[in-house]
């Protein structure tokens, strides 16, 4: 096993990148950290670390994943990749600091996203080119993370909140773009992540889990459930995932009939 980045300066002479249609390489794990707030919101210091698993050999042997960050109002502010061998999981520790940075950001929250890349970007860390080569292959997006800087440092709380309308909440992948959902659910290559509306990961449903739940030949199964969250597979396979409207007085049910895309129905009661 080895590090794609650690090499890439060599294989570069000998190798050529064929573009491939996207295969999914496997996200295992995200753990965020504020490492420090300083006394201004420009010295915030976020650790990223996640863990993925090589599916497919996109280039030279490994499976290739990207990390960016951008603010509310779209700037770039950090950007990471990794390759590794199919069949091996690596933990990336990536991060962003003052001086360790591509643009100070303007606006709140901050969304970190990841993506499926097949290219190999430029070696190195936190580079507009870097940012470029990894947004520009229009890679399946893997998942989407809400960050507000302003939740653990209150210098960031000047930064102007910027939500999306309702209208626009869908273009990150979530299958719930409701504004006033009390979580956030993504369909993933493992199964299903559900998020509170700020960002932390609320549950996570693995696709062992919905395997062994199968589907019920009348009423309802439960294949997970935590913190206040429950989810269930419906007797045509559709999925229901019920929680407590963000007012706490009803229910908020979620429909969908796959993971791999379609409508949903949303209500509460």
């Amino acid at each position: 096993m080895r590090l794609l980045k650690l090499f890439i300066g060599m294989m570069a002479l000998i190798i050529i990148a064929l573009p491939r249609p996207a295969q999914a390489v496997t996200l295992d794990n995200v753990t965020i950290t504020v490492s420090s707030i300083g006394t201004q919101c420009s010295d915030y210091e976020l650790l990223i670390d996640f863990t993925f698993t090589g599916q497919v050999a996109e280039y030279s042997g490994n499976d290739l994943i990207g990390m960016v960050v951008v603010d509310a109002n779209g700037v770039a502010v950090a950007a990471d990749w990794q390759g590794f061998t199919v069949g091996n999981s690596y933990t990336q520790m990536s991060s962003f600091a003052p001086g360790n940075i591509i643009n100070n950001f303007t606006a709140r929250p901050l969304y970190i996203k990841f993506f499926d890349i097949t290219t190999a970007p430029p070696v190195g860390h936190n580079t507009q080119a870097i940012f470029d080569a990894i947004v520009g292959q229009s890679a399946p997006l893997l998942q989407v993370i809400t960050h507000d800087p302003a939740d653990h440092s209150s210098y960031c709380a000047s930064l102007p909140l910027i939500l999306p309308p309702a209208s626009s909440l869908g273009s990150d992948g979530r299958i719930n773009p409701d504004a006033a959902a009390p979580f956030v659910a993504y369909a993933v290559s493992d199964g299903l992540h559900i998020y509170y509306p700020q960002g932390t990961m609320r549950l996570v449903v693995t696709a062992d889990e919905i395997a062994a739940a199968g589907c019920p030949e009348s009423g309802a199964v439960l294949i997970a459930e935590g913190n206040g969250v429950s989810v269930y597979r419906l007797s045509d396979c559709s999925f229901q995932l019920n929680a407590p409207s963000l007012g706490g007085e009803k229910t908020y049910v979620l429909k969908f009939s796959s993971l791999s895309g379609g409508g949903y129905q949303s209500f509460e009661q």
